[in-house]
């Protein structure tokens, strides 16, 4: 990993272990965005920054309790 992504990991982890995770699982889930937003970014052809905001925004909005329900309109099988 190249020291400007390294960085860029790092201030994810602080911001995780901001939010109550301890060092190691914060720095695992920072590589873990990084590496999603990567891909996110090659697949929207967006920049990396915009995609990491956009992991971002929706873990912040998800703390909240704000998140799309998933199950929105499903029905459910046999009920």
């Amino acid at each position: 990993m190249e020291s400007e992504d390294e960085a860029t990991v790092a201030t994810i982890a602080r911001y995780f272990s901001g939010m109550g995770a301890d060092a190691t699982a914060a720095q695992t889930m920072a590589r873990q965005l990084f590496k999603r937003a990567q891909q996110l970014a090659s697949e929207r052809e967006i920049e990396l920054v915009e995609a990491t905001a956009i992991l971002l925004k929706q873990i912040a909005t998800a703390r909240q309790g704000l998140a799309p329900r998933l199950d929105k309109g499903v029905k459910p099988k046999n009920p």
